[in-house]
């Protein structure tokens, strides 16, 4: 190989902040853990289905157990938005979520370390069918 010909402006450090918006995904994994303060959790990882950013993924975690009650609410409804987004309300494993498109929107926010860098954070869970009638639902995690 001859190393005079890479151009070595295309070099990548990764992927760049995904675009604020609303993204077709299927969740591919779902892994339970502890937060570092010893509190049950749920991360889940979403594949991009849609062409412009097929592939990528998006991380989300809910903290199901944790040990303070409006966290543990507030986590609790947007399972229960994710379950719904999916179809399939109180599934007895995780994996009965698994590779059913719905939608979700994401917000970006700063990383607390380096403003420079971003958090794609999920806001909302939609599911096909309430996004093919053009409206989205206020996520019951914000309801008050």
């Amino acid at each position: 190989m001859d190393l005079s010909k890479i151009n070595y402006d295309e070099a990548s450090t990764g992927f760049d902040t995904l675009p604020e918006g609303e993204y077709l995904v299927i969740v591919t994994e779902a892994k339970e853990g502890k937060t570092k303060a010893g509190d049950e959790k749920v991360e889940f990882i979403y594949e991009i289905q849609d062409e412009a950013f097929k592939g990528r993924k998006i991380w989300d975690s809910m903290n199901l157990g944790h040990s303070k009650d409006q966290a543990r609410a507030i986590a609790i409804a947007q399972f229960v938005a994710l379950q719904k987004a999916v179809g399939v309300e109180r599934p007895d494993e995780l994996e009965q979520l698994f590779n059913i498109p719905f939608y979700v929107k994401t917000k970006n926010t700063p990383k607390d370390n380096d403003p420079e860098e971003f958090f794609t954070n999920v806001k909302k869970y939609i599911s096909r069918e309430k996004k093919a009638e053009g409206g989205t639902q206020k996520p019951l995690f914000l309801k008050k």
